[in-house]
């Protein structure tokens, strides 16, 4: 946080929104929320905090990100969350729908967590990880509006079937 702290403004402005992003935080999208100008990037970089690609922006250690996070205040964290759902909308991108769940969750939006998470948990259970799509199911009923009666009941029939897999 001492290097953070010493940062630019603009330069923690992308070392906050890469903060937010788990794993690799892609170039465009960066471009897209900030447009940050090469001397803030070139900060961040320089700070050792930050590494890139051609590609992506990176934190050089998880508890260098974890540490950038939690300074965060909550409607920093959900201000952009809300951002980046915005900018990956699969009608723009090609975007998974747990990446999406996890945006709109950090977002609190119930409306994008009722349309996210059920697609979530459906991929995550076609790819065998029932432990993920358990997690998924567990947001949609906790954090979603279901549209109706029978939606909830399909949604707590899925959850149950993902909690017996997964000896739950």
């Amino acid at each position: 946080l001492a290097r953070y702290a010493r940062l630019p403004a603009g330069a923690q402005a992308l070392l906050r929104l890469v903060a937010v992003v788990p794993g690799r935080t892609e170039r465009w999208l960066v471009d897209d929320l900030l447009q940050p100008h090469l001397d803030d990037l070139e900060a961040a970089l320089a700070s050792g905090l930050l590494q890139a690609d051609a590609a992506t922006l990176l934190y050089r250690h998880e508890l260098g990100r974890v540490a950038v996070e939690s300074s965060l205040s909550p409607p920093q964290t959900q201000a952009l969350h809300r951002q980046l759902l915005a900018a990956l909308q699969p009608e723009l991108r090609a975007t998974p729908a747990a990446r999406l769940t996890h945006h709109a969750l950090q977002a609190q939006d119930p409306a994008a967590i009722t349309r996210w998470a059920p697609a979530a948990a459906e991929e995550a259970t076609a790819r065998g990880a029932h432990r993920e799509a358990r997690a998924h199911w567990r947001a949609a009923l906790r954090h979603g509006q279901p549209a109706a009666a029978a939606q909830q009941r399909q949604w707590l029939e899925a959850f149950l079937a993902t909690a017996v897999f997964t000896g739950r």
